[in-house]
């Protein structure tokens, strides 16, 4: 029961928000990346039907979003037609949760030709993720007893593969406390040679009048800061979406992030 109230609650956040706003408010960010430079993209392909659904901002699109993959699944992209297959590493979200069809796939590719795979699962829990060998989880750092032993079952598993690499770059999200505790909660992707970045609830937005409001509860997206805790790009999550990037990136780290932006906007569209 008070579980349900929660859920209730959460989601009348962004209706109340756009009911301050003709159109989706901009996100209020702070730091010297933003006060720098920044581009602001608005999403298209996030509402409406699914059937052949891709989703884009800016010079960035995704090939045709797969539900409901399947260890044997496969794809081709772009004009090379490179065949991608599901990764061994894949196998850290269990076949019963991928048999229960709340997954989704989705691969990209850069002008200059880089690629990516990208494979997410929602409403995952904790005891769901299969800690071994074969699965890239020796680059996590995450403290996974922690998730474990609070009984977390809404987590999001986002799993990124560059350029045909066989070590992804891991996300595990636990949407429950980014909402319930945005200012005390960190969401890390690792990638390759312990590097992660950082992923911020973001509470504040611009109103009309262009000043930052605070949120009382929840979020409204998603800041993603590098070690050092630099913003490098976000992610509004209300409405259709938008997405920021600083002018900063180097166009392949743009690329990885772009990529974890798309999988964080089609979260809730599983």
């Amino acid at each position: 029961m008070f579980i349900h109230f929660k859920l209730v609650l959460l989601g009348t956040i962004a209706p109340l928000v756009l009911l301050l706003s003709c159109s989706t408010p901009p996100l209020a960010l702070q730091g010297v990346a933003w006060y720098d430079g920044h581009e602001m993209l608005e999403v298209k392909g996030r509402q409406g039907i699914w059937i052949n659904q891709k989703l884009s901002f800016g010079a960035f699109t995704t090939n045709k979003v797969s539900r409901s993959w399947t260890k044997e699944s496969s794809w081709s992209i772009g004009a090379a037609q490179k065949r991608l297959d599901v990764p061994t590493a894949s196998n850290i979200i269990s076949l019963n949760h991928i048999n229960r069809k709340q997954t989704l796939r989705f691969a990209s590719e850069s002008a200059s030709g880089q690629y990516a795979d990208v494979f997410a699962a929602t409403h995952v829990r904790a005891q769901e993720l299969k800690i071994g060998e074969g699965n890239g989880w020796a680059s996590f750092t995450i403290d996974i007893s922690r998730l474990i032993n609070k009984n977390s079952n809404n987590l999001y598993y986002v799993e990124i593969y560059m350029n045909g690499s066989k070590i992804p770059w891991h996300l595990v999200l636990d949407n429950e406390t980014s909402q319930w505790q945005p200012d005390k909660y960190v969401g890390y992707l690792f990638g390759p040679n312990n590097y992660y970045y950082q992923l911020k609830p973001v509470q504040k937005y611009h109103n009309k009048q262009s000043k930052p409001v605070k949120l009382m509860l929840g979020n409204i997206g998603f800041e993603i800061t590098n070690r050092e805790g630099m913003g490098l790009a976000a992610i509004n999550t209300l409405d259709k979406g938008s997405v920021y990037f600083s002018k900063l990136l180097a166009p392949q780290e743009r690329f990885l992030l772009e990529n974890l932006s798309a999988a964080l906007l089609l979260q809730e569209h599983i």
